[in-house]
C-alpha cells in the first residue's frame, strides 16, 4: 500500500448531499465548541497576560489579547462566513504555537497550539486541510529547532532555567493550556462520536427498512409470480374446454385439469337440480376414496357451505381449523383448506365448484379472484353448449318437418303427372308412365340402380344398363352418383318453379274472374258473367250456378 492509497479516503471528494449534511454538522458543532472555548479562554488569557507582563514581553501580550478577542468575536458572530471563522481559528492557533515555540522553546505550550490547529482543521474543514496543517506544524517545529541548533535564532535560556527550577508556575501555565486544548479536542471528539452514533442508528434504521422493503418486495414478487402462474393455468384450462360441445366432457376436462394444473387434492363439480334444494355430482377428480360418492349422486343443500355459496352467489375459502365456517359434507380428512365457488352466468347459478388442497391457505384472495373468473368461464361455456344443443334440436326438428313437407309435396306432384320419367335406349327417347322397372334385376353386374333423393327422401331412381355383361367400374359408378346428386337440387328447383308458375296462373285467373264479375251490378248479368268466366278459365264441359234455398221437409 503506497501513500496515495493510504490517503485516498482523506482526499476523496464526497457527494453534494453528503457535503451539505457534513457542512451543517460542522457549523453547528464549531459554534458550540468555540463558545465553550471562549469561556475557558478567559482563564487562559488571564494567566498569559500576567505571565507576559512579568516577563515584559509586550508583543506576545498584544498577540494573546488580539487572538482571544478574535476568537470571542467569531464564536458569537455567526453571520461571518464559516470558512473565514474556522480558517482564522486555525491560523490563530498556528501563529500562537509558532510564536510560543520561539519564546519558550521545546518546553513551552507551542506544541499544544500546533496540535490543536491540526485537529481543528481536520475536524471542521476536512482531512486534506488537517493533513496540510499537520505538515506545516511539523515543518515549523523542525525549522525552529534547526534555527536554535544553528544559533540562527536566540535560544530562550531564561525560560529553560525557569522550567528546570523547582517552581509551580510553569506547571500551572502549561496545565491551563493543556486543559483548554483538551476541552476543545474532547468536545470535538464527543460531538464526532455522537454524530457517528446518530449516523449508525440512521444507517441501522435504513438497513432494517431496506430489509423490510426487500422482504416485502420478495413477497410481492412471489405473489405476482403465483398470480401469473394462476392466470396462465386458467387461460390454458379455458382454451382446452372452449372447443368442447359436450357438457359431460366439459365437466370431466374442467375437473381433471383443475386438479392436475393447480396440484389440488380433489376437485368436484356439482349442479343444482330443478327443485333448487339439492345438487348433483357431475364430475370428480383427485383422491377421494370412499368419501366422495359416485357421479349423479345428489346432496341436499341444507344449511352447509354449498347452500351458503349458492344463496349468497359468492365464493368462500375455508381453513380446516376455521370453526365459524358452514360445514362441507364432502370434505376429505386430509384436506387442510378448501374453497367453494359458484358456477354462475348472468341469468342464474348453475352449480358450484368444490376445491380441496393439502396446503394451508392455498386459496388466498388473488387466487380466489382468478379461480372465480375461471369458474365463470366454465359456466358460460356450459350455458353456450346448452344453447347450442337447443338450437341444434330446433334446427333438426325444422329440417325434419321441412323434409316431411317436401316429401308430401313431391308425392302429390308425382301423382298429378302423367309422365314420370324418360327412357333412352337404341330406339330413342321414350316417356315413362309407370314406376315399374319392367322386371330388370338390379343385382345383375351390367345394371346400376341409383336412387334420387331430395332432403333424404327417395323420389326416383336412375337405372343404367350396359350393352355387354361387363361390370361397372368405380369411375363409372361415381359418375352416376354425381349425376344423381346434381338431379336432386335441379329437380327440386324445377318443381318449386313449376308450382310457383301454377300458383301465379291461378292468381291471375282468380283476379280476372273477380274483375269481370265486379263490372256489373245487375244480378242476371253477374250470374251470366260468372258462368262464362268459370267455364272458360277452368276449361270445363259444363257449369251451373243456381240461386235459391234448399227444400226443407
Amino acid at each position: 500500500m503506497n501513500l496515495l492509497q493510504f490517503l485516498e479516503p482523506l482526499l476523496t471528494r464526497k457527494s453534494d448531499e453528503e457535503t451539505v449534511i457534513l457542512q451543517n454538522w460542522r457549523e453547528n458543532i464549531f459554534s458550540i465548541i468555540m463558545a465553550i472555548g471562549s469561556l475557558a479562554g478567559f482563564v487562559l488569557i488571564a494567566v498569559a497576560i500576567g505571565d507576559q507582563i512579568q516577563r515584559k514581553n509586550m508583543f506576545l501580550l498584544a498577540l494573546y489579547v488580539v487572538a482571544f478577542l478574535w476568537i470571542v468575536s467569531i464564536s458569537f458572530i455567526r453571520k461571518l462566513p464559516y470558512n473565514l471563522r474556522v480558517g482564522s481559528v486555525v491560523v490563530t492557533f498556528y501563529a500562537l504555537g509558532f510564536l510560543s515555540i520561539l519564546d519558550t522553546g521545546i518546553t513551552g505550550d507551542g506544541r499544544i497550539w500546533l496540535l490543536l490547529a491540526s485537529v481543528i482543521a481536520a475536524i471542521f474543514i476536512g482531512g486534506r486541510i488537517g493533513l496540510i496543517t499537520a505538515v506545516f506544524s511539523f515543518a515549523a517545529w523542525l525549522f525552529i529547532g534547526i534555527s536554535f541548533y544553528q544559533e540562527w535564532l536566540p535560544f530562550p535560556y531564561e525560560h529553560m532555567v525557569e522550567m528546570t527550577s523547582n517552581t509551580f508556575k510553569p506547571w500551572f501555565n502549561t496545565g491551563i493550556t493543556i486543559f483548554a486544548a483538551n476541552l476543545v479536542i474532547i468536545s470535538s471528539t464527543a460531538a464526532l462520536i455522537n454524530n457517528l452514533s446518530i449516523t449508525l442508528q440512521k444507517s441501522r434504521k435504513l438497513t432494517n427498512e431496506l430489509e423490510e422493503n426487500a422482504s416485502r418486495l420478495q413477497e410481492q414478487t412471489k405473489t405476482l409470480s403465483r398470480r401469473s402462474q394462476t392466470l396462465e393455468i386458467s387461460a390454458k384450462i379455458i382454451q382446452n374446454i372452449s372447443s368442447i360441445l359436450d357438457t359431460e366432457q366439459i365437466y370431466f376436462q374442467a375437473a381433471k385439469l383443475l386438479q392436475e394444473e393447480y396440484d389440488l387434492l380433489h376437485v368436484s363439480i356439482l349442479l343444482i337440480d330443478q327443485t333448487g334444494t339439492a345438487v348433483s355430482l357431475k364430475a370428480s377428480s383427485g383422491e377421494g376414496g370412499q368419501v366422495i360418492p359416485a357421479l349423479d349422486y345428489q346432496f341436499p343443500l341444507g344449511k352447509g357451505l354449498l347452500n351458503w355459496v349458492i344463496s349468497n352467489s359468492q365464493a368462500r375459502a375455508v381453513l380446516r381449523e376455521e370453526d365459524t365456517a358452514p360445514p362441507l359434507k364432502m370434505r376429505l380428512i386430509n384436506s387442510r383448506s378448501h374453497a367453494v365457488l359458484p358456477l354462475k352466468t348472468r341469468e342464474k347459478i348453475l352449480g358450484v365448484l368444490v376445491l380441496q388442497s393439502l396446503e394451508p391457505n392455498a386459496f388466498d384472495s388473488n387466487t380466489m379472484t382468478t379461480l372465480q373468473i375461471l369458474t365463470n368461464q366454465i359456466a358460460i361455456q356450459l350455458s353456450n353448449v346448452q344453447l347450442y344443443a337447443e338450437r341444434e334440436n330446433a334446427l333438426n326438428a325444422e329440417r325434419r318437418a321441412y323434409r316431411d313437407l317436401s316429401h308430401s309435396e313431391w308425392k302429390d306432384f308425382l301423382k298429378a303427372r302423367s309422365q314420370i320419367g324418360y327412357k333412352r335406349d337404341k330406339n330413342g327417347l321414350t316417356p315413362l308412365e309407370s314406376i315399374a322397372n319392367n322386371g330388370a334385376d338390379s343385382s345383375t353386374p351390367n345394371i346400376q340402380n341409383i336412387p334420387i333423393r331430395v332432403r333424404g327422401q327417395v323420389i326416383g331412381h336412375i337405372e343404367a344398363r350396359k350393352t355387354s355383361a361387363s361390370k361397372w367400374s368405380p369411375i363409372e359408378k361415381e359418375l352416376l352418383e354425381t349425376l344423381a346428386g346434381r338431379l336432386e337440387s335441379t329437380l327440386d328447383t324445377a318443381r318449386l318453379y313449376e308450382e310457383t308458375q301454377q300458383q301465379a296462373a291461378y292468381d291471375r285467373t282468380r283476379s280476372k274472374v273477380s274483375s269481370s264479375i265486379r263490372e256489373s251490378l245487375d244480378l242476371q248479368t253477374i250470374l251470366k258473367t260468372a258462368t262464362q268466366e268459370l267455364r272458360s278459365a277452368l276449361e270445363l264441359a259444363e257449369v251451373e250456378i243456381r240461386l235459391g234455398a234448399e227444400d226443407q221437409t
